[in-house]
């Protein structure tokens, strides 16, 4: 592959190096608010699943940052086995008959020693996407961990870690997403 300068490069990639510059910029600048919610599977209760219905989850999501800002958020493992966490999702995902819950996927080689579950980020609405994760959104094609589902019966205890930043982070939250879900390693989802 044959090396060019910086000042040979097509408009566009230097556009999207510095929206990236702007972005990092951004971040370090930013107001970051932070929240920590701890979330014991084997407590969640039973899921209403009818629309507009948050009776569910009010008292587990208390403390999330406002709505209208993006976030960064990864599930830490508190308590339990990565192997018995991974047994009991894949059978949740690709048992019979099989789920009408979409889930995150499943990595190739998956690093049992990590102590995190899951990466991930939100443009907006961190309220809903931990909804989703938890597994009491009535929509089950919205793609989550859908937690209730499967890991009520394990010994699971997590911490949900949320970072809320500027509002103008918003176009810039994925390429963050990316970097803080290599350095975290999670169990489940693909980045």
């Amino acid at each position: 592959m044959k090396k060019i300068s910086s000042q040979s490069y097509p408009k566009s990639i230097l556009q999207g190096l510095q929206l990236g510059e702007r972005a990092f910029a951004n971040a370090i600048s930013s107001k970051i608010k932070y929240a920590k919610i701890n979330i014991n599977c084997n407590s969640l209760p039973k899921p209403i699943w009818i629309k507009g219905d948050k009776s569910d989850t009010k008292s587990i999501l208390v403390d999330l940052p406002e709505n209208d800002c993006p976030c960064l958020y990864y599930l830490e493992i508190l308590e339990g086995n990565t192997r018995e966490i991974m047994d009991s999702f894949k059978e949740f995902k690709y048992g019979k008959p099989a789920t009408d819950r979409a889930t995150p996927a499943i990595k190739k080689n998956i690093d049992y020693t990590t102590k995190t579950l899951y990466v991930g980020k939100v443009k907006r609405d961190v309220w809903s996407r931990m909804r989703t994760h938890l597994g009491y959104y009535h929509v089950g094609a919205t793609a989550g961990l859908q937690l209730v589902s499967w890991a009520t019966d394990i010994d699971l205890i997590l911490r949900a870690h949320i970072y809320g930043f500027d509002p103008e982070m918003k176009e810039s939250i994925g390429g963050l997403e990316l970097n803080f879900a290599k350095s975290l390693n999670p169990l489940i989802g693909r980045h």
